[in-house]
């Protein structure tokens, strides 16, 4: 099997391993430790776990960090040497549980089990077991079984001439998801179009090669580091040449995978620097990958990164939770696997009509079967994550405790079945093309059930050590050999009733412990009465202990045959586990049909419970929503939130200027409308009252930006960067949301290019668009473009209060009420009536900025010794307070004279 490279980038944990294993080479060291060091040296990328006896211990460097992670004991080997060598480990039966925890921390972990028992004189050899990474979680513990769906993927890039003799990178992306057998391909591709794809996959793991075309490429490489910045820490992993170059691995033969001999030379190269990477976790075992996919998606709507993360598709902005984000509304699923297609469907929604009206037709009878729905996700919720059982079959690793579980959960599919038939086979009910399909492709595995209810007991032990697990009729010899054990115990039993009876000695037992076997027990107040033909073997404070010639003939049989019948049973299962690869793609087809069933269902019970409808699909380029509600603040403002209308159509409103204050609901507003759209493409049913939606190809959301600082861009250059992308990608049929773009430059600036890059939208591209700005002269461009229509956040001022209705109304704004917002803000009073002053000083001069019109002030403002209000403002101010806490329905005609006695008093 493959390993890991022995080039790695500068300042990996490759140069510490190596740097104090140079150290360490004086022999000092134990055996056990140098054969530690030499597997950390073969796998730097992992945290490696050593089995000594009944713990798995961790030394140097690992020891500290997994100590730190998971606040464990640190502790030291030869504690009384200079140096001592820092240790900290785990229970041999939990360690599983600690795996998970690391890697779901982003490292990965190599686990090196004993493989012969201790002998006095001789080390204990070794070997390496497993390794769990980020991505490649399939020989995980119970942990990884509630995971699933990461993408590890490969990048080859080669250097190519431009016409004008420049040299640009250009290459192959492949990634899987390593329990669908399956991987994808993407070429060619820039290393922008890379970018793109990787922070649009959420790619877990990225491996690279070390050099391209003999120039070494590691973490200084400028577009390495670019692919840094949007993958988790330790994500990239390099590999050799070795990797890229051979034809096949040691077991794996390339151009047996479908499409593989179809692809380009760089393309070929990623796909073996994947799966050699894939072959080297997985250890001594073999993942069957059967096909390679164009990755090209020409059936869904395109969601960049940056858009993904603005609507909060799959995780929020604020501490990256599920809850919170649209995958944490939707999921309503009772499967692992139910639970990872709903991602990809969010992530990629359709463009079809008729397969967006398939799923809605689906909704919709699940929606209103309510019992039906209520069966069906009951009956799910014992299937397990069959899709990960049939990865770890295919891998020979799979453990008759989880084939069990598999076994039960087939079990269900008959009574899946049956519920389905009831929807599909009623002749006067509603129809659904999906729900009929996955009624005829949800195909019960009777030969695969049947071998199982045939070979594995009920309830099979978690560990193999000590059998137990097969049937006593799966094998005849087997069933032998344990009957001689049973027996065995039954002749025990009597001996030791023959034995009471025959000596007088009632206290007399035969017991069993690992030193001595069996043997009889005899207390020292019975010792006068021992038979002459007892053997003495152990003598004990208050009993001796003997054997006879016939007990020690009896347990020589029944050891045997016990460590027969294991040895035996462990080989019946091996071959068992290898018969069952041939029923690996039957499971994977039932885990699809029936994920797609579990998320249907999700959507059915997310429309009953949320007051959700179905969406009608329109040929025409529209999106009119009656009543729309944002799907999460829905959920939790219930009855407070204020729904709103939406027209976009291309008779004269392709595109929405949306002006109004802050504070008013407009990013919530772009928000719901855009998840409204995404809920109807893939095929759930939406929070409004009615909707109608012509479908799209692609979704731009620029909804607020922040500095790059690792780019060293702005945030005006990344705002810059986001318009650059939308008016290049977006067509006729793209929705674009784009709320406050200009903001980071002077006022003259930031307005120029709003200006220009809605009429760029308006009136080039002509796609269904909302623009929401602060610059009000971008209103007067619904005289001047087609299809521009003006829309503004409702307001209301009562008794100098302003109150934001969070309802969108036709027509601008009047004005956007910072200074309003800025008083809700609790900013001081004397920087607000300087604020007043300066803003009725603009608008009255009509020039673009304060700054321009009274330098001085404006200067003095800002400067470290601020302007003071002037002391009249100062006595206005208080005339203001004073009228302010006049309550008219409470005041007496003597207090009002007196409260005008005030007032003349301060207007004097």
């Amino acid at each position: 099997m493959a390993q890991a490279a022995s080039q790695i980038p500068a300042g990996d944990s490759s140069e510490v391993t190596e740097r104090k294993s140079s150290k360490r080479k004086t022999g000092a060291l134990s055996p056990m430790l140098q054969k530690y060091i030499q597997y950390k040296e073969e796998y730097p990328d992992c945290l490696l776990f050593c089995q000594v006896g009944d713990f798995y211990e961790l030394f140097f460097d690992d020891a500290v960090t997994v100590s730190r992670c998971l606040n464990l004991t640190l502790t030291s080997r030869d504690k009384n040497q200079a140096e001592p060598i820092p240790m900290c480990g785990v229970p041999l039966a939990v360690v599983d549980g600690y795996v998970d925890r690391l890697v779901d921390l982003g490292y990965s972990v190599a686990i090196v089990s004993q493989c012969s028992d201790p002998v006095p004189g001789k080390m204990v050899e070794r070997k390496l077991e497993r390794i769990v990474t980020p991505a490649i979680r399939v020989m995980g513990g119970v942990k990884s079984e509630a995971s699933g769906g990461e993408i590890v993927a490969s990048v080859v890039l080669t250097l190519s001439a431009s016409s004008g003799g420049a040299q640009t990178l250009e290459g192959a992306l492949a990634h899987t998801e390593i329990e669908s057998g399956a991987i994808t391909m993407l070429e060619p591709l820039s290393v922008e179009q890379i970018v793109e794809e990787i922070q649009k996959l959420a790619v877990r793991e990225l491996i690279l090669p070390d050099a391209i075309q003999g120039k070494k490429v590691d973490m200084r490489s400028p577009w390495v580091r670019r692919l840094q910045q949007i993958l988790p820490e330790g994500g990239i992993k390099f590999r050799s040449d070795r990797y890229l170059n051979a034809s096949t691995s040691e077991d794996r033969d390339f151009s047996a995978i479908q499409g593989f001999t179809m692809l380009g030379v760089v393309a070929k190269k990623a796909v073996k620097l994947l799966l050699n990477y894939v072959d080297e976790t997985t250890v001594d075992s073999i993942m069957s990958i059967d096909q390679i996919r164009n990755g090209a998606e020409e059936d869904v709507v395109l969601i960049d990164a940056t858009t993904r993360a603005n609507l909060e598709l799959v995780k929020t902005l604020k501490g990256g939770e599920e809850e919170g984000s649209l995958y944490g509304y939707l999921k309503q699923t009772v499967t692992p696997g139910g639970a990872r297609l709903l991602k990809k469907w969010i992530l990629h929604p359709l463009r079809d009509a008729s397969a967006i009206q398939e799923r809605l037709s689906a909704v919709r009878i699940l929606k209103a079967q309510s019992f039906v729905r209520n069966e069906l996700q009951s009956l799910l919720a014992s299937i397990p994550d069959l899709e990960r059982g049939a990865a770890r079959i295919d891998l020979g690793i799979v453990t008759p405790l989880e084939l069990a579980v598999i076994r039960d959960g087939l079990a269900q599919v008959p009574s899946v079945l049956h519920q389905l038939q009831i929807l599909t086979k009623d002749p006067e009910g509603d129809k659904s093309q999906l729900l009929a399909k996955l009624s005829q492709q949800i195909v019960f595995p009777v030969g695969l059930h049947q071998k199982l209810k045939d070979a594995l007991v009920e309830n099979p032990p978690l560990s193999l050590v000590d059998g137990g697990y097969l049937q006593n009729d799966y094998n005849q010899e087997l069933s032998r050999l344990r009957a001689i054990r049973s027996e065995g115990n039954k002749w025990l039993t009597t001996l030791e009733a023959e034995e009471k009876e025959s000596t007088g000695i009632p206290s007399l037992k035969v017991k069993y412990n690992n030193v001595l076997g069996y043997f009889i027990e005899v207390t020292r107040t019975h010792l006068k009465k021992v038979p002459d033909h007892y053997i003495k073997r152990q003598s004990m404070v208050n009993a001796e202990r003997y054997t006879t010639e016939a007990l020690k003939q009896r347990e020589e049989e029944i050891l045997n045959s016990k460590a027969k019948a294991i040895k035996l049973e462990r080989e019946l299962f091996d071959e068992f586990k290898s018969n069952l690869k041939a029923f690996c793609a039957e499971i994977k087809s039932l885990h699809t049909h029936l994920a797609t069933l579990d998320v249907l269902l999700a959507f059915a019970r997310v429309a009953e419970d949320n007051g959700c409808v179905e969406p009608q699909l329109s040929a025409d380029k529209i999106l009119h929503i009656e009543q729309g509600r944002h799907p999460i603040l829905d959920q939790i403002l219930q009855q407070r939130f204020i729904p709103n209308d939406l027209l976009l159509d291309a008779q004269g409103r392709t595109c929405l200027l949306l002006t109004g204050p802050n504070m008013g609901g407009k990013s919530t507003y772009l928000r719901q409308s855009a998840l409204i759209a995404l809920l109807t493409h893939i095929g759930a049913f939406v929070p409004a009252r009615s909707a109608t939606v012509g479908v799209m190809d692609r979704v731009f959301a620029r909804l607020g930006a922040s500095d790059d600082i690792a780019e060293g861009d702005s945030t005006f250059m990344v705002e810059m960067k986001e318009a650059s992308l939308i008016l290049s990608k977006a067509t006729e049929s793209s929705l674009v949301l784009i709320d406050e773009i200009g903001r980071g430059t002077a006022t003259s600036d930031g307005r120029s290019l709003a200006q220009a890059i809605l009429e760029s939208i308006a009136a080039s591209i002509k796609c269904r668009t909302i623009f929401a700005t602060h610059f009000h002269e971008l209103t007067a461009l619904e005289k001047d473009i087609t299809g521009v229509k003006n829309i503004s956040v409702g307001s209301l001022e009562k008794e100098d209060q302003v109150y934001f209705t969070h309802e969108i109304c036709d027509g601008p704004a009047s004005r956007s009420y910072g200074i309003e917002v800025a008083t809700m803000a609790g900013l001081p009073s004397e920087v607000l009536l300087r604020a007043r002053d300066l803003l009725q000083r603009v608008s009255s001069s009509a020039v673009e900025t304060p700054a321009e019109s009274q330098p001085s002030q404006q200067l003095s403002f800002f400067s470290s010794s601020p302007q003071v209000p002037s002391k009249e403002e100062k006595e206005l101010e208080k005339i203001r307070n004073l009228i302010d806490e006049i309550q008219i329905e409470h005041t007496t005609p003597l207090k009002a004279l007196h409260i005008l006695e005030e007032l003349k008093t301060l207007l004097s």
